[in-house]
């Protein structure tokens, strides 16, 4: 991107042109602004990737076109889910072009923006890497919102960048076809008993219906996590709650357990 000697620029103004037309100088800029130096920032950089255990990236510099500078889908994939929960970096990648005082109109490399609920992120194209897409995807299952985030690395091609933004829409569309809002747990369900031995079992239900996404193959735990029993044990209590989770979640979610 076109940036002239003595030109003022905002923070704001420098992500513009990194996020949307890919301004390796812009990274530069914000590189030195940072941190004094390049060499200062990219070991930040390194530094941040560890700590999101991005095991399989290097940076050698701001802007990831040095060779030396390499990463993976899978690594990636992590970034997107640390960056997307960033507001102002949200507004940024989803902005269709910006106005900077020099360089005049910019627009956004990601041609696919707005299409399948496409919401960013970033582009990449270079020979030895081929075309790239890290994306974001806006959808509905039902009343549920939901955010596909995904990483395309490596199209070879006539058109490589091109070639990516073609492929994601056909990813995008895949993964929503075979996607679901499950219903894990219905309101009122029987779903054990708490047991006395001078009493008659006594059914423990759900105190709310439970849904989740579902897809193929998914598996979740659940485990049962229990409260203070006290006597006597009144009709609506919370005596626990069932916990259900999986690797890809973030956090547990729990239904309460009423006494019937």
């Amino acid at each position: 991107m076109k940036i002239a000697a003595n030109e003022k620029l905002s923070e704001k103004q420098l992500l513009e042109g990194l996020l949307l037309p890919s301004g390796n100088d812009c990274a530069t800029v914000l590189a030195k602004w940072d941190d004094g130096t390049v060499k200062a920032f990219v070991d930040k950089m390194n530094k941040m990737a560890k700590l999101l255990n991005m095991n399989h990236t290097h940076y050698a510099d701001p802007a990831g076109v040095r060779l030396y500078t390499v990463s993976t889908a899978n690594d990636q994939l992590k970034l997107a889910q640390k960056v997307m929960q960033i507001r102002e970096f949200r507004y940024l990648v989803l902005k269709p072009q910006a106005t900077l005082p020099v360089a005049g109109t910019v627009y956004n490399v990601d041609y696919d923006l707005g299409k399948d609920g496409i919401v960013g992120i970033k582009t990449g194209s270079m020979p030895q890497s081929g075309g790239d897409f890290v994306f974001a995807s806006n959808q509905y299952l039902k009343w549920k919102h939901i955010l596909i985030l995904g990483a395309l690395l490596g199209e070879y091609g006539e058109r490589p960048l091109m070639d990516a933004l073609k492929s994601t829409i056909k990813i995008i569309n895949q993964v929503k076809n075979n996607i679901h809002l499950s219903q894990l747990f219905k309101k009122d369900q029987k779903i054990g008993y708490v047991k006395f031995e001078w009493l008659k079992p006594i059914p423990l239900i759900t105190g709310s219906s439970f849904y989740r996404i579902t897809w193929p193959g998914i598996n979740y735990n659940i485990k049962f996590e229990k409260n203070p029993i006290m006597l006597p044990i009144k009709k609506g209590s919370i005596i626990g709650y069932i916990d259900v989770y999986n690797k890809f979640l973030l956090k547990r979610f729990q239904l309460e357990l009423q006494v019937w």
